[in-house]
């Protein structure tokens, strides 16, 4: 009687044992020479994610110049571009003005979301 509860046990073992394999097996099978989910890639004319991107940074400083493409420059040498979309009096921002500024990080340019004029 005991060697037949042993005999179960370890074959009750031995299913536990395959089928927790199985169980840690990929669910997905992947074709070869497609890649793996990842990388897949948008389809064309859709956005693609940056991977340059860096969001919430803040930066303060005197406004030196300002060019026609709205790129302001800092005093400190600092180049920060304001898009149109975001909303700045242009009468108030000029050389001189100290400015409180976030930004993110976008292909290497820093892109203001949200300008202050401080006093």
């Amino acid at each position: 009687m005991m060697h037949g509860f042993t005999i179960g046990v370890a074959f009750l073992a031995a299913v536990l044992l395959v089928v927790s394999g199985a169980l840690a097996q990929p669910k997905t099978a992947q074709k070869p020479g497609q890649p793996a989910p990842m990388e897949q890639k948008a389809p064309p004319g859709a956005e693609q994610p940056r991977m340059d991107k860096q969001v919430g940074q803040r930066i303060e400083g005197t406004v030196k110049s300002i060019d026609a493409k709205g790129v302001v420059t800092l005093a400190d040498g600092t180049k920060l571009m304001i898009p149109k979309s975001v909303s700045v009096p242009k009468d108030k921002l000029k050389p001189g003005v100290m400015i409180s500024a976030e930004y993110e990080e976008q292909g290497g340019r820093k892109v203001a979301t949200a300008v202050q004029i401080r006093s």
